[in-house]
Formats: C-alpha cells, structure tokens, sequence
C-alpha cells in the first residue's frame, strides 16, 4: 500500500482525469447502499464516501485520510481487519476495491460483519480477476504504482466467502463499456502503439479482443485510460461480463 501514501494527490486526481470510469462504479455502488449510519473500509481520499454520505472511515495511509478529511469525513487511521468499533454499530460497510489488499480478506469480511447491525448491508467493490479488465490490471500489476500488491479476486471467490461467513441476500451489479470490445476506440488511442507481432515478455503489451496486439505507452494509466473514449457505460445486475462488479450482502446474526 506504500504507492497509495507516496502518490495519495496523484491516486486522487486520476479519479478527475477518468471520470466516466468513477461515475460508472458511483452508479454500480449506489443500487446497493441503503440509509442510514455508514463505514467505509479503505476510505482513501474519500471518494466513495462523500457521495454516499458516509461520515466515517478508516484508512493505514495518512496523506489518504488528510485528502478523504477535506471532504468532511471523519478518518481513523486503523485497519480493517482489525476495525477500532463497537459490536452492531453502523447500518452499512463499504469496502470498494480494498478488498484484495487484504492479506486476510476473509478477516476483514468477519470485521464488517461484527460492527454491522443486525439486518445491516456489506457493500464490496472489486476489479472482478476474471474479466477482460481484471486480467489486464493482473498483467500491468508489477508496473503500477498503487495495484502492484494486489491479490485481485475474482466475485465468485467474494460470494463465496460471504456466504461462508453466513452473509444473506447476496446482490450483484456489474459495470460494462461496450467501447472496451471496439479495437478501433483503443487503436486511435495517442498512448496505445500497435503492434505487428509479439514482443518480449518484458514490454508492456496487451491483445484487444479483436486479436490486435497493442503496446500502452504509458504503464501509469492504470492500463484503462483510454475508456474515457468509451461508448457509454452499462450498468446491470449479476456478474460475469462487466470489470467492475459491486456486490451487496446483508447480514443475519439470529441464526
């Protein structure tokens, strides 16, 4: 997590820079939160918070919580396995894309689950490991500043331990750029190089799903810059095609 506290203004800003990206996984995340007193899990910079009107959040990364505390959010440096609150506290968790940071995500789940009330809501955002997506950002990982530790899940490895820690109700929604699937969006892209045949392993390469084989210039774009030139995003239930995927669950402590 050292990239997020290093480069905490340059993580905040990429949100500005990518808007469509945020306003889609805005979209996707607010079909599952409800009312009432929020946590956010991994706040950052607070931009997930702030427009869901979550007050309180925790963060490891300091420069992180003094940006997300600009926003009005109230940050306790702590972890989320380890959460500093009471039993039956809040009425909803967020946990947007925190998740595979976690060295013991199933801990962290165990967490949320505690200091939620009964009948509570989870919210997890992930980059889903399976999709087109998810791989992209697996292959990038050991080039970027902030997803270079990442252990990405997949959402069926989330559904699954939610539902091992007794989790009810499990909802899933999806965001989905029909301009990812169009080869000619990437290829007109000034930071995407096309190439004519396989390069070494090393080079920061990548196959559309034309069969094109491009080259990212720029390893910094989180490798998804170029969807700002997307087709409008799609937001729909259910997992499996999107990149993005939010998935709610609620919690059910009488048995």
């Amino acid at each position: 997590m050292s990239g997020f506290e290093e480069y905490a203004e340059e993580y905040d800003r990429w949100f500005d820079e990518n808007e469509i990206i945020y306003k889609s996984e805005i979209e996707a995340l607010k079909r599952h939160i409800p009312k009432g007193k929020g946590l956010e899990i991994g706040v950052g910079t607070g931009r997930f918070a702030k427009p869901f009107n979550i007050k309180i959040g925790v963060d490891i990364s300091k420069k992180m919580a003094e940006i997300a505390k600009k926003r009005g959010i109230d940050v306790i440096i702590a972890r989320g396995e380890d959460l500093p609150f009471n039993d039956n506290e809040f009425d909803f968790v967020l946990i947007n894309t925190v998740l595979e940071f976690s060295e013991d995500p199933k801990k962290m789940l165990k967490e949320a689950k505690r200091v939620l009330k009964n009948g509570g809501k989870i919210i997890i955002g992930i980059i889903d490991k399976d999709s087109f997506l998810g791989k992209m950002y697996e292959k990038k990982k050991q080039k970027s500043k902030f997803y270079k530790d990442a252990n990405f899940l997949s959402a069926r490895e989330v559904i699954e331990m939610l539902k091992e820690l007794g989790f009810k109700n499990i909802k899933a929604t999806q965001t989905i750029f029909k301009g990812i699937d169009k080869a000619d969006k990437v290829k007109d892209d000034k930071n995407v190089k096309l190439l004519k045949e396989t390069p070494s392993r090393s080079s920061n390469y990548n196959q559309i799903l034309d069969g094109t084989l491009i080259e990212v210039e720029n390893p910094n774009l989180m490798d998804v810059g170029y969807l700002n030139k997307a087709e409008p995003y799609e937001v729909k239930e259910g997992y499996g095609e999107g990149g993005f995927v939010a998935i709610s669950a609620e919690v059910c402590k009488d048995g």
